[in-house]
């Protein structure tokens, strides 16, 4: 998530989720949303195995 805008996005879409979670005093299970983070995913995404295995551990660490 190189792009400072789809970086926001993604915090905008867990916030509602938090706000929701603190409301209802409840916990929240945290998710990534690379379900095409499988390598084999990588050509079909225009990239290589490695680029697409750091966009996922970005992902993760996000």
């Amino acid at each position: 998530m190189e792009n400072p805008k789809a970086r926001q996005a993604m915090l905008r879409y867990f916030d509602q989720f938090l706000r929701m979670a603190e409301v209802a005093n409840t916990g929240f299970i945290f998710d990534t949303n690379t379900w095409l983070g499988c390598i084999s995913w990588a050509a079909k995404l225009g990239q290589c195995e490695t680029e697409l295995l750091a966009l996922s551990q970005n992902a993760v660490e996000f």
